[in-house]
């Protein structure tokens, strides 16, 4: 009795564990966002900031794999139901085993088979479709961390317009200014600009509404709330 409980045992552990195997999906990557002027690498100008979008957009490229959904194959399915099989005639041919330890014995058999029908009837299926979320929501992670770099992209093309318009017409210095814009008002280094200046800049300033530029030799700080 000792050697069928023991191979009963061994063989209600591998049919328990084929359920549990098939239980858990993995969970999809997070996507890389698109950086902003701040970064951990320090920002001096929009050369700068275009190098950032670069080293996002490559990283994009290296999307991660999901691993196949964790699910016990089918031939382990069908050795679980022959060692059951197996377990429950040897343990009707012995002799020496009581009816009541037959019995309870048979009934741990039977629980058995329930949980190797359950982890193929929910188990596998459940895996499969967390599989198949996982993958959908990574696509679409990676999705809209492209549009953000597009969208960067674009706003970044017309900060450094601004900038070089700005320079040209010598209202700031190329490597060090201040430049504020709330409320309608736009300062350069502290100066309210006159209606003229304004309004030469007009298109800008009414897409972005409230910003606060400050450069130096060494860093770009850009801080934008865009309505």
């Amino acid at each position: 009795m000792n050697n069928n409980r023991i191979f009963l045992t061994a063989v209600l552990a591998a049919a328990l564990s084929l359920g549990a195997s098939a239980q858990t999906a993995p969970k999809a990557p997070k996507a890389p966002k698109a950086p902003r002027a701040h970064t951990e690498r320090t920002i001096r100008n929009f050369d700068d900031v275009d190098a950032e979008l670069d080293r996002a957009e490559k990283s994009l490229k290296e999307v991660p794999e999901i691993p196949a959904a964790p699910a016990a194959p089918e031939a382990d399915f069908e050795r679980a139901e022959r060692d059951l099989a197996r377990a429950e005639k040897e343990l009707s041919a012995n002799e020496h085993i009581s009816r009541r330890e037959l019995e309870a014995a048979r009934k741990e058999i039977a629980q058995a088979r329930k949980e190797i029908a359950r982890a193929r009837r929910e188990e596998l299926p459940r895996a499969a479709e967390e599989i198949k979320r996982a993958r959908a929501e990574m696509a679409s992670s990676f999705a809209n961390a492209r549009k953000d770099i597009e969208k960067a992209r674009g706003d970044v093309k017309e900060y450094r317009a601004f900038e070089e318009s700005l320079v040209k017409d010598g209202l700031i210095e190329q490597d060090r200014y201040t430049i504020e814009h709330r409320d309608g008002v736009l300062q350069l280094n502290g100066k309210k600009q006159p209606e003229d200046v304004y309004n030469k800049y007009r298109s800008f300033l009414e897409k972005h509404k409230r910003f606060t530029w400050k450069k130096t030799n060494e860093k770009l700080s850009i801080n934008s709330d865009r309505d």
